[in-house]
């Protein structure tokens, strides 16, 4: 199936689903608003495409597990953007190129909104068979709770100037690599019937880098971003550690090759190289910007890297 078709398929699923579980109220409004238009969707395509690698079997129409789980990945994203924006965390203006959601709309209503949203993901985990659900609950609330995302958010928030880079990594290993985490390993046990622990492992592992590699491309698209805030300008890798930054890129990448460098994930493989296709191009276009900013050389390696992708088969 074609990416392009997964994705309208998502959107439909996230629109049904959103739709049936909200109020005959104005506030629903807000909670379109906030999710819609859904970005990249990368994370509950990483579920989708896990899923149909090991059980090419299994549907993504409206009311089945697999719909279930995407969606729940994606609402349970939207809050912490939500979130993420309000003025007592990042402050964050503008979202996927509109208002953000408390800009629009007003501080409480958006904070209400997001806890929404994070109990809409739970309604619909709870919709999941009966069997899977103390493996997918156990995993989902850790990998998004105390002390997997929202610790992130917290650690973020308390980042103190001369931040080391470790202390950076740590803060998106929490906020970013856990909820990819979630998507891999909570398809995992959506669609594999005897699952073991070497391949959560692996699975858990390449969520990890994938996270990494998916926080810095996000940080050196907003380092070519005049229009960022000010917090995300302070917390920047590439603004700090370029060289250090472009290490991680290079390792997390060689991480991802080694576990997905065969024939057994071929979705999975489909799903990263538009992704990286769509980075490669955003990058490609402000070359010139990088060229001459502080970032020195170390832009020499970026191109070479994103290239080696390509060779995904």
């Amino acid at each position: 199936m074609e990416i392009s078709q997964i994705e309208s398929n998502l959107k439909r699923n996230l629109e049904f689903h959103l739709k049936n579980s909200l109020p005959f109220h104005s506030i629903s409004e807000v909670y379109h608003y906030a999710v819609f238009p859904p970005g990249k969707l990368f994370r509950p395509k990483l579920v989708w495409a896990l899923a149909l690698d090991i059980d090419a079997k299994l549907a993504l129409n409206l009311n089945s597990p697999l719909s279930h789980l995407a969606c729940a990945i994606e609402f349970h994203h939207a809050y912490t953007l939500i979130h993420d924006d309000l003025p007592c965390m990042d402050n964050d203006d503008f979202r996927r190129g509109k208002p953000s959601t408390h800009k629009a709309y007003g501080e409480v209503n958006a904070l209400l909104v997001g806890d929404g949203l994070i109990n809409l993901s739970y309604e619909l985990l709870f919709k999941l068979p009966e069997s899977l659900l103390p493996k997918i609950g156990c995993v989902f609330s850790k990998l998004v709770g105390p002390k997997g995302l929202i610790l992130g958010q917290i650690l973020d928030l308390q980042l103190k100037e001369n931040f080391t880079f470790n202390e950076l990594i740590q803060i998106q290993k929490l906020k970013t690599s856990r909820l990819i985490q979630a998507s891999l390993i909570c398809s995992y046990f959506l669609a594999e019937s005897r699952p073991n622990f070497a391949k959560f492992f692996q699975l858990y592992r390449l969520g990890h880098h994938l996270g990494l590699l998916f926080q810095l491309f996000d940080d050196l698209s907003e380092f070519c971003d005049p229009s960022i805030s000010e917090h995300e300008k302070d917390i920047n890798a590439f603004a700090f550690y370029p060289k250090k930054a472009f290490e991680q890129l290079y390792k997390s990448a060689a991480q991802i090759r080694n576990t997905l460098g065969d024939s057994r994930y071929p979705h999975l493989l489909q799903v990263l190289q538009q992704y990286f296709t769509q980075m490669n191009s955003l990058f490609t276009k402000n070359k010139a910007f990088l060229d001459e900013s502080k970032l020195g050389d170390t832009t020499q390696v970026l191109f070479p890297m994103m290239g080696t992708f390509d060779g995904f088969e």
